[in-house]
């Protein structure tokens, strides 16, 4: 009987518990976005239960899992078991609306505000089943907020939206002001306004409703928006406002900082351009904006970084045409002749990726013909005149490096004439013209191409070409013009000419008057004055000199120049940059001050020795030895090589001087006088500019070296500073 009375118990809970365990079940499996399980699991309960709260809770599974067949059943279904509750005939409604059956729709939406005379929902869908009758949609949606005031915003708001679907602006504004009223904290019809003006092609408008909506809700994208639409309209300045103010909100906001960066790019300020660009979170990581930071860097004076981001990027991207292409560029630029097969193996990646590359296959053949593959140059330089046969840069370049060869001349010159022909005032054509004729020995026309050139360059004001100048020397030496010659030897070492230039020009100056050397050497400068600072290193063993033994030190030092106040000052710095030895020359009379305090070196002899190096130092620099011989310059001597002055600083004082090794200044001096005997070695000779815009240049020796009674006293210049006149 016990076991019977359990039985019967049992059955019940087993039931209910089945059902709970699938209801559970279909929870789950909905919650991790397996519908179909759910609504299978609930279906099978709602079949033996008919309960209208499953197959609602199925009608929602439906919904989700778009399950349209099953939709129009189950909402079938609900008012089939329950037909007096008004929230089931806006389901069947909605299900009868998604099928584009709108009557019937409306008719479940009726009989549900029947039910339900303040069902919000029944009416909200009436208004949408009625768009195209405006005046019946804004009935119901009217009809909303007089069941609950609370909804003024949302319906005052889709009013609008129908109104500007009718392009009725004045409605649209007024309902959308009543929203605004109803809710001034709802971001709804602020972005509604600004889209619509936006569509509408009103951005001053639109940016008024953003700038509104900005002020409610401070948002980056919001912010960002309005300064994309004062980007569209030119005005930069706010634009950067407004990208800053994303920042102030998002500091790490990545299209903020993308157009800051090409905001600065078009301000020209790179440096904030790169540091906007850097803040952007893997940066390093999007191709578009590696080569961007390249450029930037480029731009800023920066080669070396943006070749590096380049490399990095190679590395990356390995056979990205584009990368490639700019880390070509950008090793070119370096100038470093190390990297040229990089370079070229670069170009030739991208010339077969893109063969029609114009620039790419240029470049190309630009980096070959400095390694000197003449098959690859000339391979690719005819492509390119395949390619536009009237490439005058490309006729001339190819001309060139043949005729430079001699190559192929009478082609070589055929392709230069032909690039003169295109562009007949073009100096670097017709210097390629010139040597042309050079090679094939014919140095009248030679001469007469290279004039033309060189009077072009000086008509237009171009950038000198060391390598015209050299050429133009070249032919005047065929010529037998060795003075014209040795100028313009001179003239191609003072715009950066390889030191072989020098080699040249010593060979002639056997065959150049030495007087007209004389008046070219002079480097004298004619601007006020002349600041110099070198290091000054002593060395001696002289035991007259030196009372006990061998000496050395060195000292930074200060050198002043004037020239037309025949002044020259020379400062010793000592600790702390104090001086300890000063020298004054004006004209005659000199000032002397030493604070050395040494039994080694007696005072009278630093003071005798300093006066007479600063005298010779003054001599060369200022080109006395020029300057004041002018009227008179066969006064000077001329014997094996030395030009020998007499009673420079005093009677029976001798100053030979010679061009040992520099073509183009002295470089070597001796000074005798009694017992005392001098010798200066000038070298380390470079250009030097002025500190002011100016076309001229000096050439000046950095290291002046005496030697003197087994002393020896070097000046090592480290810095020229020219100053305007």
């Amino acid at each position: 009987m016990k076991k019977i009375v359990f039985f019967v118990f049992f059955i019940p809970v087993m039931g209910y518990a089945s059902k709970y365990s699938d209801f559970v079940d279909a929870l789950y499996y909905e919650k991790i976005g397996e519908y179909k399980k759910s609504f299978d699991l609930i279906n099978k309960i709602a079949q033996k239960d008919n309960d209208v709260y499953l197959y609602k809770y199925l009608y929602n599974i439906a919904s989700k899992a778009s399950m349209s067949n099953e939709l129009k059943n189950l909402s079938a279904r609900i008012v089939e078991i329950d037909s007096t509750t008004a929230d089931n005939w806006v389901i069947y409604g909605n299900t009868l609306a998604g099928e584009g059956r709108k009557d019937e729709a409306i008719k479940a939406y009726n009989k549900a505000i029947e039910l339900d005379p303040e069902n919000i929902d029944a009416y909200y869908q009436l208004a949408v089943l009625s768009s195209d009758n405006i005046n019946e949609a804004e009935r119901y949606f009217k009809k909303i907020i007089e069941i609950d005031p609370s909804f003024k915003t949302d319906s005052y708001y889709n009013i609008a939206v129908l109104y500007s679907l009718k392009k009725d602006e004045k409605k649209m504004k007024e309902n959308i002001e009543l929203s605004i009223k109803a809710d001034p904290y709802n971001l709804k019809p602020y972005y509604f306004l600004a889209m619509y003006y936006e569509e509408k092609g009103n951005k001053d408008l639109a940016i008024s409703s953003y700038k509104r909506l900005l002020d409610i809700e401070p948002t980056a994208d919001v912010s960002n928006r309005i300064a994309e639409l004062y980007l569209s309209i030119k005005d930069y300045d706010k634009a950067n406002d407004y990208f800053l103010k994303t920042l102030e909100i998002d500091p790490d906001n990545s299209k903020a900082l993308w157009w800051l960066s090409l905001i600065n790019e078009n301000k020209k300020d790179y440096k904030k351009a790169r540091e906007y660009l850097s803040r952007i979170k893997n940066w390093e990581e999007d191709v578009d904006s590696v080569l961007k930071m390249s450029y930037f860097s480029i731009m800023d004076g920066d080669m070396a970084s943006a070749v590096g981001i380049l490399k990095n990027a190679n590395k990356k991207w390995p056979g990205n045409p584009e990368i490639a292409y700019y880390l070509a560029l950008g090793l070119m630029d370096q100038q470093n002749k190390e990297n040229d097969k990089e370079i070229k193996s670069l170009f030739e990646m991208v010339v077969s990726s893109n063969p029609d590359n114009y620039e790419a296959r240029y470049n190309l053949s630009v980096v070959c013909e400095r390694l000197n593959d003449v098959d690859c140059f000339e391979k690719n330089f005819r492509e390119l005149l395949r390619r536009n046969p009237n490439d005058h840069s490309v006729l001339n370049y190819l001309g060139y490096s043949l005729i430079d060869r001699g190559l192929k001349l009478d082609e070589a010159i055929s392709m230069v004439e032909k690039a003169v022909s295109l562009d007949s005032e073009n100096s670097a054509y017709l210097d390629s013209l010139a040597w042309g004729y050079y090679k094939k020995g014919d140095y009248q026309k030679a001469i007469e191409y290279m004039e033309k050139s060189i009077n072009y360059l000086f008509k237009y004001n171009r950038e000198k070409d060391p390598l015209m100048y050299e050429h133009y020397a070249d032919i005047l030496v065929k010529l037998g013009n060795y003075p014209k010659a040795y100028d313009n030897y001179k003239e191609a070492v003072l715009n950066g000419a390889s030191p072989s230039v020098n080699l040249k020009a010593m060979s002639i100056i056997k065959d150049v008057d030495p007087y007209y050397l004389l008046a070219q050497t002079p480097f004298s400068i004619p601007e006020f004055k002349t600041n110099y600072e070198f290091i000054l290193e002593f060395n001696s063993s002289y035991r007259k000199l030196l009372k006990r033994k061998n000496i050395k030190f060195s000292f930074n030092a200060l050198m002043q120049s004037v020239l037309d106040e025949k002044y020259l000052s020379i400062s010793v710095l000592g600790p702390l940059y104090t001086p300890v030895l000063s020298l004054d020359l004006y004209k005659d009379k000199y000032n002397f001050k030493s604070e050395i305090s040494d039994e080694r070196i007696s005072n009278v002899d630093i003071e005798g020795y300093s006066v007479l190096i600063c005298s010779l130092i003054r001599w060369y620099i200022q080109s006395a030895y020029y300057a004041d011989f002018k009227g008179k310059l066969k006064n000077i001597k001329y014997m094996d090589k030395f030009y020998v002055y007499e009673n420079v600083f005093k009677k029976g004082d001798r100053i030979k001087m010679s061009m040992k090794s520099n073509p183009f200044s002295f470089d070597y001096i001796e000074y005798i006088c009694d017992d005392t005997e001098f010798i200066v070695n000038l070298s380390d000779f470079k250009v030097v500019k002025p500190g002011y815009s100016g076309s001229f240049v000096y050439y000046i020796p950095h290291s002046f070296e005496f030697k003197f009674d087994k002393t020896s006293i070097k000046l090592n210049i480290e810095k020229i500073d020219i100053k305007t006149p």
